[in-house]
């Protein structure tokens, strides 16, 4: 998942995981200046 753009947000790296969600770090790249933020993605099970 690493380099994947998701909607406005590229992910940078992996910074944990537990339980059904992966925290990533991510910076938003629309907007001026780039800001970097952690995001939380919820793994689907099949």
């Amino acid at each position: 998942m690493i380099g994947t753009t998701i909607s406005h947000y590229q992910i940078l790296e992996k910074l944990g995981e537990g339980g059904p969600t992966t925290l990533q770090k991510a910076e938003l790249r629309r907007s001026e200046p780039v800001r970097r933020s952690a995001t939380h993605f919820i793994l689907e099970v099949i």
